[in-house]
């Protein structure tokens, strides 16, 4: 790992690191935005959640937020809340708010938020957190079933067997919680005991003494937990102010992560014993954005804090951290190539499991390329003390949009993030989009919220051909029509048979033309904001009609399959 991390740090600094890649045939631009991704651990599965439609072709719950796996090597895209009908949840899902911990090392489950009922026991009501098995398609409940309010924000171990989660609710692992906050809680689904990880001192869990707790992570072997808090009921000498705390899930012994170096020791006197060394002080500013390697040792940060090292460099600026919780040392990450600080804020991503590597956003130039004056994503050698530009174009430039929220693989090798950049993924300027690059191949990038370009739909509203109508009554033939993208153009062709030929309505709705039935006469619809389809008809003859109709997108892909009672329908005048 350490010479594929130093194999990153030199790669960073060649003229081509990621070449933008095209959207292949049939395939097109998401119609959705995307959440923050995470990475499995060879960096083969990237997870993230959107609203697009056109990511698959059976979206049931339309621009409704689900969760969603692609599969960058297979070239595929996997739902990741579908429910025991093989549908989306009708109300969707969400994976964790920030980047990373959303996909097991394996790839083979993923764990998100959701209230929607049909997937099963527990759904409904209040948020509840559930498992997705992607190798058996078993959709598992993390949470209680009559769990009393919202849980959210989940993040799974290596091995997909512990998931930690902040929750509102009080009754998820017995009595003791009373401080009508968020808790961050951790469940082992292999024996189904369910742990409250932010447990105040004792006789401090009162409302007005106790805070908030969110965006935990765990440890690759779920034993350490880290995530952020807001009061001072923790531990003895914490800051009122967020701040990052670690807790061992096994002794639930909590310590303060983002602590200043305590002052310098006294000196000894000549006679009697020394005194006890200084205790850290809580850093003097918030803490955010918890990452944490696979032993748990270091767990990495943002802080406004000026008195952490490097913090005073920059003044107030959000800088990045690493703290080891071993020895106490803290280390700037986000530090510029020549080891000054950012001049604009920081936000932390990820670290690599073996610690060497840790990715991060910020809006301060750090690399010569970095020109755009936006968010720009970086990797930090920890071990070599380097740092390099991500979201950078294949002219060497950072990307012509912001790039943010930056996930890192098992293996250090590949890191996924959200941009805008057209340059960096061969699209127009649209939603967010999750990408991934490779750190040690220059050009191999990719978009992963990949949109299906399937051909346009239509839907006849009016006649549906289930009862006989007067004439009097059928002036308009209607419907609606739908796309991955754009409809252009609905036709519409009429018919009577009449012998062995068919009379087909012409474009005036009064008259017919006779022509042979398998060429019909296709008339031009009225479309209303590519969406509503009409045709004016006069007063038909009685008798038996077929009605098909056909749309056309801006790729001009041509609906052809006859589906009866969506665009092909029998009715009968009378």
């Amino acid at each position: 790992m350490r010479l594929l991390a130093l194999t990153c740090a030199i790669a960073l600094f060649l003229p081509s690191l990621a070449a933008a890649q095209q959207v292949p045939p049939k395939q097109r631009e998401a119609n959705g935005g995307a959440g923050p991704p995470s990475l499995s651990g060879n960096g083969a599965r990237l997870a993230f959640d959107s609203d697009a439609t056109n990511l698959v072709r059976d979206d049931s719950n339309n621009e409704t937020t689900d969760p969603f796996v692609r599969d960058l090597a297979a070239a595929f895209t996997i739902v990741g809340d579908r429910t025991a009908r093989s549908q989306h949840a009708q109300r969707g899902g969400r994976y964790r708010r920030a980047p990373g911990y959303a996909i097991s090392a394996s790839g083979q489950y993923v764990v998100f938020s959701s209230n929607s009922r049909d997937l099963g026991r527990g759904g409904g009501g209040n948020f509840a957190i559930w498992r997705r098995d992607l190798a058996s398609g078993a959709t598992v409940l993390v949470t209680r079933a009559d769990a009393d309010d919202d849980s959210e924000s989940p993040a799974i171990s290596a091995d997909g067997q512990v998931v930690v989660f902040e929750s509102r609710a009080t009754n998820l692992a017995g009595v003791g919680d009373e401080n009508e906050h968020t808790d961050v809680y951790w469940k082992n689904l292999a024996t189904g005991q369910t742990k409250r990880i932010s447990t105040p001192m004792p006789g401090r869990d009162r409302s007005a003494q106790a805070g908030s707790a969110l965006n935990p992570v765990v440890s690759a072997d779920g034993t350490w937990v880290t995530y952020t808090y807001d009061s001072t009921n923790l531990v003895e000498g914490a800051g009122s102010t967020a701040g990052i705390y670690r807790t061992n899930a096994n002794t639930g012994v909590t310590e303060a992560v983002d602590t200043a170096p305590p002052p310098a020791a006294a000196p000894a006197p000549a006679l009697g014993p020394a005194p006890a060394p200084p205790a850290p002080a809580p850093a003097q500013g918030g803490g955010e954005h918890p990452s944490i390697s696979a032993d748990g040792n270091l767990v990495m940060f943002d802080s406004d804090a000026t008195d952490l090292p490097g913090g005073a460099e920059n003044g107030a600026v959000v800088d990045v951290f690493v703290k080891n919780m071993t020895t106490g040392a803290v280390t700037l990450v986000s530090g510029a190539a020549d080891g000054s600080a950012a001049a604009g804020d920081s936000t932390a991503g990820q670290i690599a499991p073996d610690g060497n590597v840790a990715v991060f956003s910020s809006l301060g130039p750090l690399t010569a390329g970095d020109l755009n004056g936006g968010s720009d994503v970086y990797v930090r050698n920890l071990a070599a003390g380097v740092t390099g530009l991500v979201s950078v174009g294949a002219d060497g430039t950072a990307g012509d949009g912001p790039s943010a929220s930056p996930a890192i693989s098992g293996d250090g090798r590949f890191v996924a993030f959200l941009t805008r950049a057209p340059k960096l993924t061969g699209q127009p300027p649209g939603p967010v989009r999750p990408v991934r690059t490779d750190l040690t191949a220059p050009g191999a990038f990719g978009v992963a919220a990949v949109g299906l370009d399937g051909p346009p739909r239509t839907l006849l509203g009016n006649p549906t051909g289930k009862v006989p109508l007067e004439r009097r009554r059928l002036r308009f033939i209607d419907g609606t029509a739908v796309d991955d993208f754009l409809v252009t153009r609905v036709q519409i062709a009429v018919s009577k048979r009449a012998g062995g030929r068919c009379n087909f309505l012409r474009p005036n709705g009064r008259s017919f033309a006779k022509r042979p039935c398998r060429r019909p006469l296709w008339v031009n619809a009225r479309l209303q904001s590519n969406l509503r389809f009409s045709l004016r008809t006069g007063q038909l003859p009685r008798g038996r009609y077929g009605i098909r109709t056909r749309a056309f997108d801006d790729r001009g892909q041509v609906e052809r399959r006859l589906r009866a009672g969506r665009n092909s329908v029998f009715f009968t005048l009378r």
